[in-house]
């Protein structure tokens, strides 16, 4: 508890907080921009298959459709 008696009685810290600063602001704006993007790899290529549905959504039924495969 003598850290917290210390920062309530306003005493100075022995070593300053350390302040970091952006020092290349061009390529680090360049970073946060690539951050947001998104590569998918489709080992099979063809995107529409993987994402979308040839039977449409029914209303009313519940749950996936069983697909089963030969024992």
């Amino acid at each position: 508890m003598a850290d917290k008696t210390k920062l309530q009685s306003g005493e100075a810290r022995k070593r300053e907080k350390p302040g970091y600063r952006v020092t290349n602001a061009r390529e680090y704006n360049r970073s946060l921009k690539r951050r947001g993007q998104l590569s998918l790899y489709c080992p099979r290529g063809d995107l529409k298959a993987l994402f979308i549905n040839a039977t449409p959504y029914v209303p009313g039924v519940a749950g996936r459709e069983a697909d089963y495969t030969p024992a």
